[in-house]
């Protein structure tokens, strides 16, 4: 049985990004500390950008929503210099803030975790030319990372985050003042040049996309509701598990293919029509949504 939440976007094949950094951080415990996963886990949606790499969408402080780029080579959480200032995040003399919540979309919440307010010179340069398709404000490095497993599935558009019982060690400064070698930091400075003679792309245009609050499943050709969120915009429209969703907004829906495609084009606080079969008779809902990430 294939299952999903919505909303997702779709995603492709993955890259990480790679390179040096300011700081680095501490190996994972040994075996004899291996921490032990624990309940629940969520089903974090992530886009594939114009240059491969895997992307994910988080709150601060309740601000956002923050595009991060996934990185295994990041030691840490690296916040751009720029979306600090535009949200109101403000770094201490080291160039650290804590965060009272970070909200990963799909469920994953973690408190008290601590961001470099920073502009890497990977996400300078990607933004400067345009490149990702989308304007990115940082990345997820180890600090966040290994705080949970992650299992991922290139032929589905979520990962799985499921959190560990353990909390990493903080990341340690390669370089006095925690900046990054000039070799490194000149590459940032030299894709900016090159914008200068590259035609840059246009800024996208951010829709704040709509919660349904609903699990689907395929099951028998069609799409089920295998789950229904406690006082989410699907469960007051009177949706429940196993009915079995006929169309959606006025066209006929197959697959959850189908369905993620059409959920993707509605913005929060829209009405959206669903034809629904419970019990061998057809039922009208509507869903009002509300925001999403």
């Amino acid at each position: 049985m294939n299952r999903s939440w919505l909303p997702i976007l779709p995603g492709l094949a993955m890259a990480l990004l790679l390179g040096g950094s300011a700081v680095q951080a501490d190996p994972p415990p040994g075996a004899e500390a291996e921490a032990k996963p624990a309940q629940p886990s969520y089903r974090v949606p992530y886009q594939l950008t114009e240059t491969k790499h895997i992307l994910v969408r988080a709150r601060i402080n309740g601000k956002g929503p923050y595009h991060f780029i996934v990185d295994t080579g990041a030691p840490a959480l690296f916040v751009s210099t720029e979306s600090a200032q535009k949200h109101g995040l403000t770094a201490g003399p080291d160039g650290w803030a804590e965060l009272d919540k970070l909200e990963i979309e799909g469920g994953a919440v973690l408190e008290k975790i601590k961001a470099r307010v920073e502009t890497p010179f990977q996400v300078s340069g990607m933004n400067a030319m345009g490149l990702p398709g989308i304007r990115l404000d940082g990345m997820l490095g180890y600090t966040v990372l290994a705080q949970f497993r992650i299992e991922l599935d290139l032929t589905r558009p979520h990962m799985i985050w499921t959190r560990l019982d353990w909390t990493p060690p903080p990341p340690r400064p390669i370089l006095d003042g925690g900046q990054a070698p000039n070799e490194l930091a000149a590459m940032g400075g030299l894709m900016r040049l090159l914008q200068v003679f590259m035609q840059k792309r246009p800024e996208p245009v951010y829709i704040q996309r709509g919660f349904l609050g609903v699990q689907l499943a395929e099951k028998d050709g069609g799409v089920v509701v295998d789950h229904v969120l406690p006082g989410s915009p699907a469960d007051k429209a009177g949706l429940r598990s196993g009915d079995r969703i006929l169309r959606f907004h006025e066209k006929d829906v197959g697959s959850l293919k189908d369905l993620h495609g059409l959920a993707a084009e509605h913005a929060s606080k829209q009405e959206v029509a669903l034809e629904v079969e419970r019990g061998g008779q057809k039922h009208a809902k509507t869903i009002r949504t509300e925001r999403g990430l």
